[in-house]
């Protein structure tokens, strides 16, 4: 048996810890021994497994086979100038708590490594390297770090503004937590305008909803898109940048069928970072007006070429939405006792497709579905649930889809349109066959894979 502190220095010492995942995937010590370590040492071992396992939580992996690093590692993955004497008292407590540790007392083990702390926070005062140790508490509720927002940034900004942004960052977690969302509002606005001011923006988007960084919008006219504006630090677009803004463009009017390209009125090109978020859609208040954004740094491969499957597949998802949240499928307005399903953008028509899917599919799941995400607390946070998602699982198309009925008729739709029609043995398959079920849909499926060239 070994102790969360344990935990947390080995990964520590390794690499940046997995702060959260969408679908986690558990992995064994004893199978990272036997692939990774042979003549290896610990540390390319550990770091080998995060790299080739990008969703590992700290929890899923067992550490009992895995040995512990020598204080000589601990001291190393500190860095810094450390007083002789710190060394010396350093190296005795650390002896000491993973000997406590060895014999299971971990209420002791706990206060040493407490004295530990204490010794290293004259070291490390901005703590951007304790959060690996446990010290930092937004890592004990598994809550991202202004140093996992910012990332490689970070280097950028000096102690006194690193200091100022967790603070301010410190505050917006307790609102969030006391739920006093128009006060974590306005400062999330402050913490945003404080790091652009700074000339930086986040690597990992992973600011109040993913927050990204708006490069450039375009209104769109007769399915053509006019540059409207730029953020402040693209006010002087090149003509390559606009080139690649218009190829986006051009690959989601190939996609979205012309019936429906009439409803996107605004393209964002946007970035939340590299490998966060590639695409999504969002309506006016009506749901008749759609925005359409599309992130510049994931649409194109480190050679500038356009991607394709990703990016296809991705618009695909996102036109589901505009197909089945639109102002002609949905009511916007929330209707209390509605006999139909109640989404975010308003209330569903009887025969819209969302809510006859739901109807079908969801209907019988629906309070295990909000019962296990309460659990989780993770009714808010669209984000599929572990527990809900593996006691369903032959039910979805991809784990993402399990995230809400939402985006289970996205993804649905998503493989209707790029996958050959399946037998329906199970109700993954079940789903996609739903949309043959309407002829409209079928021509729209046609349509999108002619332009796409499928077969």
């Amino acid at each position: 048996m070994i102790s969360k502190k344990i935990k947390k220095l080995i990964m520590g010492i390794t690499a940046t810890m997995m702060l959260s995942s969408a679908i986690a995937t558990s992995v064994q010590a004893r199978e990272v021994n036997k692939a990774y370590l042979g003549d290896k040492n610990f540390k390319s071992a550990v770091m080998q497994l995060q790299q080739e396992n990008e969703n590992v939580e700290i929890d899923d992996i067992d550490f009992g086979e895995i040995e512990v690093p020598t204080f000589e590692e601990f001291l190393k993955s500190i860095g810094g100038d450390i007083k002789k004497e710190d060394i010396k008292k350093l190296e005795g407590l650390y002896n000491k708590a993973i000997s406590l540790e060895d014999t299971e007392k971990f209420e002791e083990a706990s206060k040493v490594w407490d004295e530990i702390y204490k010794i290293l926070d004259k070291y490390m005062p901005i703590c951007v390297e304790c959060e690996d140790y446990g010290i930092n508490e937004l890592e004990e509720q598994g809550i991202p770090t202004i140093q996992d927002i910012l990332g490689e940034e970070t280097k950028k900004l000096d102690k006194e503004q690193i200091k100022k942004l967790e603070k301010l960052y410190s505050e917006i977690i307790k609102y969030e937590e006391e739920k006093k969302y128009t006060e974590a509002d306005s400062l999330w606005q402050e913490l945003e305008n404080l790091i652009q001011e700074a000339g930086i923006f986040s690597e990992n988007g992973d600011f109040a909803e993913e927050m990204s960084k708006l490069i450039a919008s375009y209104e769109v006219k007769n399915n053509n898109i006019q540059l409207k504006s730029t953020d402040g630090e693209n006010k002087k677009l090149s003509k390559e940048d606009i080139k690649k803004h218009k190829l986006m463009w051009d690959r989601a009017k190939q996609i979205i069928p012309k019936s429906y390209l009439n409803k996107i009125k605004r393209y964002e090109v946007v970035t939340d970072g590299k490998d966060n978020i590639l695409a999504y859609v969002y309506p006016d208040d009506s749901n008749k007006v759609w925005t359409l954004s599309i992130d510049i740094k994931d649409a194109f491969d480190e050679k500038g070429k356009l991607i394709d499957k990703d990016l296809n597949e991705t618009i695909i998802h996102e036109f589901g939405h505009v197909l089945t949240l639109n102002n002609e499928q949905v009511i916007p307005e929330h209707k209390e006792k509605s006999s139909t399903y109640t989404t975010d953008e308003g209330t569903t028509k009887k025969n819209a497709y969302l809510n006859l899917f739901y109807k079908k599919f969801w209907a019988n799941i629906y309070d295990d579905y909000k019962k296990l995400n309460k659990a989780e607390n993770n009714e808010e946070d669209g984000q599929p649930n572990l527990a809900f998602y593996e006691k369903y699982s032959n039910q979805f198309v991809s784990g993402y889809a399990s995230t809400n009925p939402e985006e289970d008729i996205a993804e649905s739709f998503r493989t209707f349109v790029t996958e050959n029609k399946p037998q329906g043995k199970t109700i993954a398959e079940k789903k996609m066959l739903f949309f043959y079920d309407f002829p409209e849909l079928v021509k729209i499926r046609k349509e999108i894979r002619k332009n796409l060239g499928l077969k």
